[in-house]
């Protein structure tokens, strides 16, 4: 019987959708680097377990975050010559727009760079491609440059590294950063609207979203489009949060002797839902929207918000949002950690065009959470900070230069050279925001840096991926949940139809799935449980 170690093909397929949601944040960052002698070491490398090995040859290394990371991808490439000094490191600079299909194309042409950027949502187009390497069996080995002791693994946080594994449960992508979504607020309209602290649950947030529109402010800005997800993070992060009691009920075929402790982030390190248990749940009731009360009190939940939204939601674009928050015509946003720069710098502008008057403070908090005074069924903890694993390393399976590629990788993911590329990439920055947090551990952050709460909280193993939709493949199912969800919000659709259409749209794309990953799908598993 095919045993699937366990990873979420749901979440890589799904990836992708945030991924072009977010393509400016992720691929054309307007800040800069002004680092004095980036081509230098920062300090002479040191090989930290005391290995010897000497290495030589040349590395192809290909990114498309010049502006957020060229600088001290030098500086890193510098300190590695210092320990291996026969190795020529080539690094290139690709534009996000159809970076993951131009990495494709040249890796099945055979033509592609040795050690690749990479986010979550492109690991399975270079699957496809079989062009990736799987890394597992060197990730269970410590990293000859990390002094922790621990395995290679064991250097992210948790559970990047699981989350981020493939369908059969390999690791082919190696964390590299990490991004958070939560609520900005503009603090000055709060004051003016007499409201002191941020709020914590579902129904305080309500509560300070009336007293803002008392006080004249729109409290949210946003447009039911595929370029703006405030609703569909709402909606996602609650459905996580309702469907968590039924973790064991859908994680059928979990390691041996593993229990679900929602109280305990870690409990459900390694386990990841497969295409055949969602199927079975779905074939269940568990997670139809049609049959589920959870998915049913998930929108009803949602559409509370809609008089504390703007009345053209419907024609809105998202492209609006920013320009919408710093004119004040909205005071709340939800956004994530790649638009701090971007918001600071706005205000900053107006400063120095003279209209200081119109700057104001703002902060961030985690979305507030809903209680069991929404649902009384929610006893496994409430919702989580969305957040979850930015982008990553892969190693191109047709390189001829793995072992290179493999310890040069080994090396800029140790948590000391990591440290050392935080550090300079703070060097010349006058924004106190830490935009991009590291996915490995032990990372120091200055004491100014604003820091936001992106740990998990519950246990969790998300249904439909990072920060999307309730969808289960970003073709199909994602443009009939759009049109769905237009119609919600424009009461073209009532509830019970809105679920209804949802329930044949998710069912189909996981019957595709089943297709699509056949090999990987054990079907004697799926008749037991369904007979």
């Amino acid at each position: 019987m095919l045993r699937l170690r366990k990873g979420s093909v749901i979440l890589l397929v799904c990836m992708a959708l945030m991924s072009g949601l977010l393509t400016g944040c992720f691929g054309s960052s307007k800040e800069t680097n002004e680092v004095k002698n980036s081509a230098s070491p920062t300090t002479a490398a040191s090989n930290e377990s005391g290995t010897t090995r000497s290495l030589s040859g040349e590395l192809r290394v290909v990114t498309f975050m010049e502006d957020e990371w060229g600088d001290q991808m030098r500086a890193a490439i510098a300190d590695y010559n210092a320990a291996q000094p026969e190795v020529k490191i080539e690094l290139e600079s690709m534009p996000y727009a159809n970076y993951a299909e131009a990495l494709k194309a040249q890796m099945i042409g055979g033509i592609s760079a040795d050690l690749m950027l990479a986010e979550p949502a492109m690991v399975s187009a270079f699957e496809g491609a079989d062009g990736i390497l799987a890394l597992d069996d060197y990730l269970n080995q410590p990293n000859p440059y990390s002094d922790s002791g621990k395995a290679w693994k064991d250097d992210f946080i948790s559970p990047f590294l699981d989350t981020s594994r493939n369908a059969a449960g390999q690791a082919k992508l190696v964390p590299w950063s990490l991004v958070w979504v939560g609520m900005f607020y503009n603090k000055d309209a709060y004051a003016k609207a007499g409201i002191e602290t941020p709020p914590v649950t579902w129904n305080e947030f309500l509560t300070v979203s009336e007293k803002l529109k008392n006080a004249g402010y729109l409290p949210f800005y946003t447009a039911i489009k595929n370029n703006d997800a405030q609703t569909w993070w709402m909606f996602q992060t609650m459905l996580n949060a309702m469907f968590r009691v039924k973790t064991e009920q859908i994680n059928l075929r979990h390691a041996d002797g593993w229990t679900y402790k929602f109280d305990d982030p870690d409990s459900n390190n390694g386990e990841t839902y497969t295409v055949d248990e969602l199927y079975v749940a779905f074939k269940k009731g568990l997670i139809d929207p049609a049959k589920s009360p959870e998915y049913r009190k998930a929108v009803e939940l949602i559409l509370q918000m809609k008089p504390y939204f703007n009345d053209n939601l419907l024609t809105a674009d998202g492209s609006e949002l920013l320009s919408k928050f710093i004119s004040q015509n909205a005071v709340q946003k939800y956004d994530g950690t790649f638009s701090f720069p971007s918001t600071d710098s706005e205000l900053a502008k107006l400063k120095d065009e003279g209209k200081a008057d119109r700057v104001f403070q703002w902060d961030v908090v985690n979305f507030p959470t809903i209680t069991t005074e929404n649902y009384e069924g929610l006893t496994a903890g409430g919702l989580n900070p969305l957040s979850g694993l930015r982008n990553g390393w892969v190693i191109s399976q047709k390189s001829d230069n793995r072992e290179l590629a493999l310890d040069f990788l080994q090396f800029l993911t140790s948590p000391g050279e990591v440290n050392k590329l935080y550090e300079l990439k703070r060097e010349s920055k006058d924004n106190s925001l830490q935009p991009d947090a590291s996915a490995i551990e032990g990372i120091t952050y200055p004491a100014e840096a604003k820091k936001v709460d992106a740990a998990l909280r519950y246990a969790e193993m998300p249904i439909y991926g990072f920060g999307l939709p309730p969808v289960f493949d970003t073709g199909k199912d994602f443009e009939e949940f759009h049109s769905q969800w237009q119609g919600l919000w424009s009461e073209a659709l009532t509830v019970d139809e809105f679920l209804q259409k949802r329930s044949a749209s998710n069912l189909a794309a996981l019957e595709r799935n089943l297709k699509q990953f056949q090999d990987q799908v054990d079907q004697a598993f799926i008749d037991s449980h369904l007979k």
